[in-house]
C-alpha cells in the first residue's frame, strides 16, 4: 500500500513523496537525466527506484535503493527481460512496454 500523494504547495504537480520515478531518454535531457537529475532524486528519502527508459531501443536502466544508507544497485535490462519494481509492487514485461510504445516489434 502506497503512502498519502504529498504535493508542493507552490506547485501541485509535484509530488514530495515519490516511491518511484520513471523518465524516458531523450537525446537533449540524457546526461542531465542520468547525472545531476539522478542525483537530486536519490536525495529524496521516501525514493526507493529510479528508472530510465530509452526511447529509441528496448533498455531499461533500474536503480534501487539497497539501504537507508544511501547505497543504490544499478541494473539494466533489455529484451525478453521483466522488470520488477518492488517499491510499488509492479512488473514491466519489456517486449510488451516496447511493443505498445511501437518501438520493438512482435
Amino acid at each position: 500500500m502506497c503512502d498519502p500523494v504529498l504535493r508542493d504547495p507552490s506547485s501541485p504537480t509535484h509530488v514530495l513523496n515519490p516511491q518511484v520515478v520513471f523518465e524516458v531518454l531523450s537525446p537533449g535531457t540524457e546526461f542531465y537525466d542520468r547525472g545531476e537529475k539522478r542525483e537530486h532524486y536519490q536525495r529524496i528519502d521516501t525514493l526507493r527506484e529510479y528508472v530510465l527508459l530509452s526511447q529509441d531501443v528496448p533498455r531499461v536502466e533500474l536503480w534501487s535503493r539497497v539501504s537507508a544508507a544511501a547505497a543504490w544497485s544499478y541494473a539494466v535490462y533489455g529484451p525478453g527481460d521483466v522488470l520488477d519494481l518492488r517499491s510499488i509492487g509492479c512488473r514491466l514485461d519489456l517486449n510488451e512496454l516496447y511493443v505498445a510504445a511501437g518501438i520493438a516489434k512482435t
